[in-house]
């Protein structure tokens, strides 16, 4: 019987093989774009069957199995709302749109309607760059939403 591999089963062979390999490596050695490796390893992630942690500069790496590297860039809390995303882009001033799902541990699609309605509120702003990237960074209502969650917390 022929058995037919999938991109996402050959990132899973690849990434067992090496341990742990970072994303523009693994995108080479698949003779694929960096895009696709993280939009395969993303699902992965969600299943267990690979992580990716995210260094404080560079590229993501991803780890075999789903185990996690240890480091200040790497923290993974699961959220229900959308102020989780105030909380984390508190300690970032631009925010890369899939490094923000993963640290959230949530859905593109709630990002995205998130993202909608803060971009409403003024509290963000996202710009996509030339690679279809999409970019967050703080608006001018962000301080004070952010003082408002903090309250919240407080009390």
């Amino acid at each position: 019987m022929k058995v037919i591999m999938t991109g996402p089963d050959f990132l899973i062979e690849l990434v067992n093989k090496e341990g742990k390999i970072p994303i523009p490596v693994a995108a080479k050695k698949l003779n694929v774009n960096r895009a696709q490796i993280t939009a395969w390893a993303e699902v992965l992630t969600r299943k267990g069957v690979v992580g990716i942690y995210y260094p404080l500069a560079g590229d993501g790496v991803l780890t075999k199995g789903g185990v996690k590297l240890t480091g200040a860039e790497n923290t993974v809390k699961e959220t229900k709302t959308s102020d989780d995303l105030i909380l984390l882009m508190k300690e970032h001033t631009f925010l890369k749109f899939d490094k923000a799902v993963n640290k959230l541990v949530i859905e593109p699609d709630t990002l995205k309607k998130w993202v909608k309605e803060l971009e409403e509120e003024d509290v963000i702003e996202s710009e996509t760059y030339f690679f279809g990237d999409i970019g967050l960074m703080k608006s001018n209502n962000f301080l004070n939403k952010l003082e408002e969650i903090e309250g919240k917390k407080k009390g």
